[in-house]
């Protein structure tokens, strides 16, 4: 999306330019005072939920124009900082200069928007026929937010006049992807504790919204559960010591791993005696796997975004992707091997006395583009390795049994490692 602020602006209506335009009566349209003309291509992934976009880039837009509303209080707010720290500077020190708006005050306002198909933001534009609902969708959010605005047919040669009003922000570029993100996630997460003797512990939060600690994982020995549950429950920052992990002191001196300055953060360079204890780690837990009755599958570590039960789940971390240009296609770099395998199942043909039926793939490649602050080591990598197992049952019940088989098994492969640990489900 590219936004110019602009005096005006008028759209006339030309000829056809595809074989399904949008259906628009009028030949042109005429728009006075200060517009913010949102320029908008709808990506391949955006007509999964042309509601959900649309909301998104609504959203946007209001974030825009509010932003352009409130510049000239932000240079108001600027300047004053300013004069405080001239206020304290001491003889013959540099004093700082104030700033000034390009324009008066009063062409700060947004008076209606103009949202416009714009095909030539992106290579890799949505053929779906409802694309084009994305932008009427739009402007009804925001006329329902109380924002005049209009939108340009899309599927037509059109003439059109724009002034940029050429202040400081009177152009800018967003990227809106897809985001799905449930509510429910969020509203109606809850996290209990299953204790050895079976009793189910829920948390209770304080005032602040942190966990209220159980007392029975208030011992030394839950040092790192009550961490996890600060992260993942309270939300609660890890204080910053400024110290190195002590681990990464450990794989370097070993030469294990390490940092490649040639790639990006989060990819780390394997020697020799770190590929040998990978590999032995892999084929103990593959002999394992393979003992418990698993199918062994290998799946590619890139897909596109056209098919969209792959992208009900990717789009919940857009944030995290890594994407591969392959001519006029694009791929993300995969999370995990859950969508391809769930992809293999779909395709089977399967009789009931095939299940429990078990995928598993060690995956060589998986990547997340974490955040560059929680990126720290071997503790949270951008590239990854995984083994991951996929099991699909004949019921609910079958399911439950099934899991409690798999959990005894990752308990003993973690004990074969003198490796103390505890079982997160979600």
């Amino acid at each position: 999306m590219v936004l110019i602020h602009s005096d005006g602006m008028n759209v006339e209506k030309l000829k056809v330019a595809t074989t399904s335009p949008q259906d628009f009566k009028e030949k042109s349209i005429k728009m006075d005072g200060n517009v913010l003309l949102s320029l908008i291509s709808v990506e391949d992934q955006d007509t999964f939920d042309i509601n959900l976009i649309a909301e998104q880039a609504a959203d946007v837009i209001i974030d825009a124009k509010e932003m352009i509303e409130n510049f000239p209080e932000k240079i108001k707010v600027d300047n004053e900082a300013i004069e405080k720290y001239n206020a304290k500077l001491k003889e013959g020190a540099k004093p700082r200069k104030k700033r000034e708006l390009i324009l008066p005050e009063d062409q700060y306002t947004v008076d209606a928007v103009m949202v416009y198909p714009w095909a030539h933001l992106s290579g890799f534009l949505s053929n779906e026929k409802n694309a084009m609902d994305v932008f009427p969708r739009v402007v009804e959010i925001l006329e329902g937010r109380g924002i005049k605005a209009r939108y340009s047919p899309f599927g037509w040669y059109k003439a059109f006049q724009v002034k940029c009003l050429g202040h400081e922000i009177a152009e800018m570029y967003r990227d809106v992807k897809l985001a799905i993100q449930p509510k429910e996630h969020v509203e109606n997460t809850t996290f209990h504790l299953a204790t050895p003797s079976g009793e189910l512990l829920e948390f209770e939060l304080n005032k602040k919204g942190r966990v209220i600690i159980p007392e029975e994982i208030r011992g030394e020995e839950f040092r790192d559960l009550r961490d996890f549950l600060d992260s993942e429950v309270s939300k609660k920052k890890r204080k910053d010591t400024g110290r190195e992990p002590a681990h990464i002191k450990y794989m370097q001196r070993f030469e294990l791993t390490d940092f490649d300055e040639n790639t990006d953060k989060g990819n780390l360079r394997w020697y020799t005696n770190g590929v040998i204890m990978k590999n032995l780690i892999r084929q103990h837990i593959m002999d394992n796997c393979i003992d418990f009755g698993v199918m062994l599958v290998d799946t590619p570590i890139m897909y596109n975004v056209t098919n969209k039960r792959l992208t009900a789940q990717t789009a919940r971390f857009p944030a995290r992707t890594y994407w591969v240009i392959s001519g006029s296609n694009r791929f993300l770099l995969r999370f995990a091997g859950d969508f391809l395998q769930f992809s293999m199942l779909g395709n089977m043909n399967l009789l009931e006395k095939y299940l429990p039926l078990r995928l598993y793939e060690f995956e060589q490649y998986d990547f997340r583009r974490e955040q560059a602050g929680e990126v720290i080591g071997l503790q949270r990598l951008r590239g990854f390795h995984m083994p991951d197992l996929h099991t699909l049952c004949k019921d609910r019940q079958a399911a439950i049994e099934e899991f409690q088989r798999q959990y005894e098994l990752d308990s003993r492969l973690m004990g074969d490692y003198s490796l103390k640990s505890f079982n997160i489900y979600r």
